[in-house]
């Protein structure tokens, strides 16, 4: 398993990230490095809206047991569902799963800091909102294109942990 910014986290201030999540979902997964208020410490994962299948993403408490919560960010900076055959995040449109196509709004940057910063606009990062919802058993967030300079720091962290 490979990790990915996780060690890029540790350098951000101690006082902006609170918790980091008990992850344990399996690889590939794409969460915030930030547990913010998931009441289980399960974190947040990109995630479909609903079961299976969705034209929509969200964020959502990260599931034991995988599934609709695996994504990948793969070589050509797309961040791609890996339960889901060619869907890939595409934010042109909102929070939409589309095939993949490396369009302008599939497209991001790791940053520095953990930032997922639209290859397009470099200043437009991929966050979460600020506000939570029951989701069932679970809690879900808004995804959310934001300024990268203005955003929190713990909306906008992520780690990715490649198979």
């Amino acid at each position: 398993m490979k990790v990915v910014s996780i060690a890029l986290c540790a350098m951000l201030p101690v006082a902006a990230l609170a918790e980091s999540p008990a992850l344990q979902t399996p690889a590939p997964v794409l969460y915030l490095a930030d547990n913010l208020d998931e009441p289980d410490a399960l974190g947040y994962c990109l995630d479909t809206v609903g079961r299976g299948l969705s034209d929509r993403a969200h964020l959502h408490s990260c599931k034991p047991r995988g599934g609709d919560v695996q994504f990948m960010h793969d070589d050509q900076g797309q961040i791609k569902s890996a339960t889901l055959d060619d869907l890939c995040l595409d934010v042109s449109e909102g929070s939409a799963l589309t095939r993949c196509a490396g369009g302008a709004g599939q497209v991001f940057t790791w940053s520095d800091t953990a930032e997922l910063r639209l290859a397009a606009d470099p200043d437009l990062c991929l966050a979460s909102a600020p506000e939570s919802r029951r989701a069932g058993p679970f809690v879900a967030r808004d995804l959310v294109l934001a300024s990268c300079e203005t955003i929190p720091i713990d909306l906008k962290t992520w780690v990715h942990l490649s198979e």
